[in-house]
């Protein structure tokens, strides 16, 4: 089982490398469609942070696109046909969301079974909040009607209280300023930055050197 802060190391460090390697992808809305191909893609970010969890379980997999979800991490072995599309086990369930209506995202994995599901979205920028009451709320606003969403949904369909929901929420200063990111989770619902792995939470380097995909990334636009 892959814990949130387990995945949130492994995002940092692949957040760490997109920075460095590909500075140029720094912003979602100067180009959307590259944005979430270095987001999601086939070997986007979040297809990186699987393969550094792989010291955690070698079987995970990246799946993206499937079942409606944007991705998936999925494990074991196969239950039905090949390919891990129909798996023994699922780490995570991966929603991202570069508009507003993060809640169609939120009822997705409310309803879709794993211990963490994780969601990623965007707030306005801090430029934009400066000049706008109702943008400065957004974020707060937003993430009371998605914490409601889930009490509502468990008071009818209960859910085991170990399942995590993790929100990565990318931050900008400027409208087309460079993305940090801010994290909370259900069990920790005030927001954090995003902070570098630890060097004790690292993987090994002969396990990031043969895990770690090599050529060229979604992030290379």
């Amino acid at each position: 089982m892959i814990s949130s802060q387990q995945f949130l190391a492994a995002f940092a460090e692949e957040w760490q490398d997109v920075g460095h390697n590909y500075p140029s992808m720094t912003t979602p809305y100067a180009h959307r469609a590259e944005w979430t191909k270095c987001m999601v893609g086939a070997d986007s970010v979040l297809a990186r942070t699987a393969r550094r969890l792989r010291s955690i379980d070698p079987t995970i997999e990246y799946r993206r696109e499937i079942y409606t979800l944007d991705g998936v991490l999925a494990a074991g072995s196969d239950l039905f046909r090949t390919g891990l599309a129909y798996p023994s086990a699922i780490h995570a369930l991966i929603e991202h969301e570069l508009d507003s209506d993060v809640e169609e995202e939120m009822w997705k994995l409310i309803f879709w079974r794993a211990p963490l599901k994780v969601l990623m979205f965007y707030d306005w920028s801090d430029a934009e909040k400066a000049v706008s009451r109702e943008r400065a709320a957004w974020l707060t606003g937003k993430m009371a009607r998605l914490r409601a969403m889930l009490q509502t949904a468990r008071a009818s369909h209960a859910e085991s209280e170990s399942v995590e929901y993790l929100f990565l929420v990318g931050t900008r200063q400027t409208d087309f300023g460079r993305v940090d990111w801010t994290w909370s989770s259900n069990a920790s619902p005030s927001f954090s930055a995003l902070a570098p792995a630890a060097s004790e939470t690292r993987e090994p380097q002969a396990v990031r050197a043969s895990t770690l995909p090599s050529g060229t990334s979604d992030c290379a636009a």
